[in-house]
């Protein structure tokens, strides 16, 4: 697991500065897609490569290429859609919990899911950056990212900060970037009893143009 994972409450950002997250997201997800071959890096939309990468663009160009209004031609962007990917019923294709029973306890932040891993597909890689829990009162207090419920964490983020500040959102101190053919799990740990939560992560998915399957 990565040590610069913590919470930016959306309180102590401008517009600005998350417009340039977003932007940010969207060029490391671009950068490592293209690394992985979701999507074909042309050198004539981005020239520059990573000085230590050089099978992928520099970030800064594929940042600067976006503020520009430019977009690689071989990629599609779209959001992380539960019934889709994560293989829950059409019924609940939504981030809801299951019911918060067990103070300590970590539960998927798609209760319909359970415990079983998602499985990014072959041609699909998937970026969170953000997370927001619209309740009043939180009875949650992380964020976990695993390669499998129970397995080794890949990421978490303390969800508390964000009550200290009296919002209900806050952005990643860098984005998650999940590769093709990775598993992984997302869960929140429980802090107080509760019934079902919905959490709304901010996020974007790359695959191959015309190969989406929205």
């Amino acid at each position: 697991m990565g040590t610069r994972q913590y919470l930016i409450p959306t309180d102590s950002m401008t517009l600005a500065d998350q417009k340039d997250y977003r932007i940010n997201a969207l060029a490391a997800g671009i950068q490592r897609a293209l690394e992985k071959g979701v999507g074909v890096w042309d050198k004539r939309e981005i020239s520059q490569p990573d000085p230590q990468h050089p099978n992928r663009p520099d970030f800064k160009a594929v940042k600067q290429f976006l503020i520009n209004g430019g977009w690689p031609a071989s990629l599609d962007v779209r959001e992380f859609q539960p019934a889709l990917d994560a293989g829950v019923a059409a019924g609940v294709d939504s981030w809801f919990t299951a019911a918060l029973a067990v103070v300590g306890t970590n539960y998927s932040a798609m209760g319909a899911v359970g415990t079983a891993p998602i499985a990014n597909r072959a041609n699909k890689l998937t970026v969170f950056y953000k997370i927001a829990i619209p309740v009043a009162a939180f009875p949650v207090s992380r964020l976990i990212f695993q390669n499998l419920a129970g397995g080794n964490f890949l990421a978490q983020f303390d969800l508390e900060p964000l009550i200290a500040q009296q919002t209900q959102e806050g952005y990643f101190s860098e984005p998650f970037v999940i590769d093709p053919n990775m598993t992984f799990f997302i869960g929140v740990r429980c802090q107080a009893v509760s019934a079902a939560i919905r959490i709304v992560p901010g996020n974007f998915v790359f695959e191959p143009t015309g190969q989406t399957n929205a």
